[in-house]
């Protein structure tokens, strides 16, 4: 398995990765329903300060499953930790109670309409605080990289500022305009840290319009806004005349050093841009059989980036968006949506409907 501390990427390392361990529903042994892998895995994510923990969400499912990424072992699924519309997004806090806490949307029971977020101990098997206020469902959450202070956005655009250590309403809050750029039905809004901590953007997935808002002076608006999306090049209708689909700007992502926007959308195109206006830096297609919807991920050092396409990841360079591996392990991007390097290691982790797997250097 990987090694507990950072190691230097390269062509030549990444080249070699291959599939270190596969979990799928019939090797969770650990748990007497042993169907718990097989109901979708919409989100995955990677405990920040020491990276030794990863936690898969279960989109239709009142569940999350915990893993050991150091010993490649599936821990523990847990249950009832949000409410009966499963947990279609959970995400490590940096370090409120213990490194097994978690950030968890959820549904009030007394109150259908009362959409809420709390914090989770898988140790204590507890929820310790509750942040109502969202009177729509929740669709993204951010965890900022310095603190415990993280970031919701409902599917109505509303975004709220929160700190986990605070049982208190949220210390900040903003609202797309609904009259410039108006919510439809099929919108979600997407909120990403810059790795300062400070600066916050916000994504629509209709329009790929992002705004850059200043975590301090939230009320005063965004500082920047551009659209991500207008320099694509993207493929011509099979019929003359025709009008191209409308994409959708899937997630988004920076770099570790902020210096990088990486957006991914439903056409097979992931790009680059730089935050100080938007320009594209590059494109790059994902080999897919069809319309891949594909959270990106940054290696640990930033030299890398990994996004899912038919059969595996694919592992790009963040210099100049050059594919260095396109990963096999029966994984297909209808059934893999998500990629997440560790934080603190080689180690990509990929997981979705049917399997849950740990990619790393394959030893000579």
């Amino acid at each position: 398995m990987a090694s507990s501390s950072a190691v230097t990427l390269t062509d030549a390392v990444v080249s070699r990765y291959s599939a270190c361990r596969v979990f799928t529903a019939t090797s969770n042994v650990l748990d007497s329903d042993r169907s718990v892998l097989l109901s979708p895995v919409t989100s995955f994510d990677i405990e920040p300060v020491e990276g030794s923990l990863g936690l898969a969400s279960h989109g239709r499912r009142n569940a999350v499953t915990l893993f050991d990424l150091d010993a490649g072992v599936l821990i523990q699924r847990f249950n009832r930790v949000a409410s009966e519309n499963g947990v279609a997004q959970a995400k490590f806090t940096r370090r409120v109670v213990d490194s097994s806490c978690l950030i968890v949307p959820y549904v009030s029971p007394s109150d259908t309409l009362s959409y809420a977020i709390r914090t989770y101990s898988l140790l204590q098997s507890t929820t310790l605080r509750t942040f109502p206020g969202h009177g729509q469902q929740v669709c993204s959450l951010a965890q900022s990289p310095v603190d415990d202070v993280f970031v919701s956005a409902d599917v109505g655009g509303e975004v709220r500022i929160w700190d986990a250590r605070l049982a208190l309403s949220c210390v900040g809050r903003t609202r797309l305009p609904a009259s410039a750029d108006s919510m439809n039905a099929d919108d979600t809004v997407t909120v990403a840290f810059h790795p300062n901590g400070t600066t916050l953007a916000v994504m629509k997935s209709s329009t790929g319009t992002v705004r850059l808002f200043n975590l301090a002076k939230l009320d005063n608006g965004p500082f920047a806004v551009f659209q991500a999306g207008s320099e694509l090049r993207l493929p011509r209708p099979l019929f003359a005349g025709a009008q191209p689909d409308p994409v959708t700007y899937v997630d988004f992502r920076f770099s570790p050093t902020g210096s990088m926007l990486l957006v991914t959308t439903d056409r097979n195109i992931c790009f680059a841009l730089d935050p100080n206006g938007g320009k594209l830096l590059y494109q790059c297609d994902i080999v897919s059989t069809q319309m891949c919807q594909a959270v990106p991920s940054f290696s640990c050092d930033g030299k890398y980036f990994a996004v899912n396409g038919s059969g595996g990841p694919m592992v790009f360079r963040a210099s100049d968006g050059q594919l260095v591996n396109s990963l096999q392990g029966g994984n297909s991007c209808s059934t893999s949506r998500t990629c997440c390097f560790s934080p603190r290691s080689e180690l990509l982790v990929t997981s979705g409907e049917d399997a849950t797997i740990l990619w790393c250097e394959r030893e000579a």
